[in-house]
């Protein structure tokens, strides 16, 4: 396997984070110290090894290791077992990787690390990219409804009940299980 760093997976999720905004994407790569040219080849050199084709469960522990947290946990109905790894950009954020029984990757997404606090909004709006997971906005604008599920890209409606009794629409989308951006769709008057 080639010689992959943390970094270099860092940048892959980067770059296939469909509608990252612009800016945060820039201001990454500026923390990290790189340019679009360095993204570009990090996408290339992980995607060369077609992880989706083989069992990379192993292989990504060894690219991300140390791992800051492992054991099982229930993802889309079935336990599985899982390492955390903390990646550079998102300081805030574990990735968290799910193997099949085969070793196979089942799923990753980032979850919110343990010393880490989110900002508390009280409007959908108010969200901003890559400051909330899926299972946090879930968990208090919920329920998402699935709209599209095409890993690591996750679109979902919701609704939001306003103090006169209206509920206001919104369409939520996900990369990797971070926040990525909230389009408000219109309201729908008591």
């Amino acid at each position: 396997m080639t010689n992959i760093t943390p970094l270099d997976y860092a940048l892959y999720v980067l770059y296939t984070m469909r509608d990252a905004p612009p800016d945060r994407v820039e201001s990454a790569l500026r923390q990290a110290g790189v340019d679009q040219s360095r993204l570009q080849h990090s996408y290339s050199l992980v995607n060369k090894q077609n992880f989706t084709m083989k069992a990379a469960f192993a292989d990504k522990s060894k690219i991300l290791a140390p791992a800051i947290w492992e054991g099982v946990r229930e993802i889309h109905g079935r336990e599985c077992f899982m390492r955390s790894f903390r990646l550079p950009i998102w300081n805030d954020f574990l990735l968290d990787i799910y193997a099949t029984p085969e070793g196979r990757v089942w799923d990753e997404r980032f979850t919110r690390a343990s010393e880490s606090s989110t900002t508390i909004v009280t409007r959908p709006e108010a969200l901003e990219p890559w400051s909330v997971t899926m299972e946090e906005v879930d968990a208090q604008f919920g329920p998402l409804r699935v709209e599209e599920r095409w890993p690591p890209y996750e679109s979902f409606s919701m609704e939001f009940s306003e103090d006169e009794g209206n509920i206001s629409k919104y369409e939520v989308i996900f990369s990797w299980g971070l926040l990525q951006k909230v389009d408000y769709e219109g309201t729908v008057l008591a």
